[in-house]
């Protein structure tokens, strides 16, 4: 017997993006604490650029989350067909 699903699913395709991103976050800061491969930018307006864009995109996630989880109009908005 199959049952229709009027919702996303809880956790999505997040853990399987995140945690080999955290794997491999690990992994470089490692081998940069190692000495292995180089860890710091020495040009100064390019490590403000990045320090820029990195406040910028955890911003951006958090906005999304909190469209997402607590609005709750986000899911809606991306399947129409699911909520007529």
């Amino acid at each position: 017997m199959e049952t229709k699903k009027n919702h996303l699913p809880i956790y999505g395709i997040g853990p399987a993006l995140c945690y080999p991103m955290a794997l491999l976050s690990a992994i470089g800061i490692w081998l940069s604490e190692k000495g292995i491969i180089p860890g710091t930018i020495e040009n100064t307006p390019v490590k403000i650029t990045m320090i820029v864009i990195g406040i910028l995109l955890i911003i951006e996630g958090v906005v999304l989350f909190f469209c997402a989880d607590l609005n709750g109009n986000l899911k809606v908005r991306l399947t129409p067909e699911l909520y007529k």
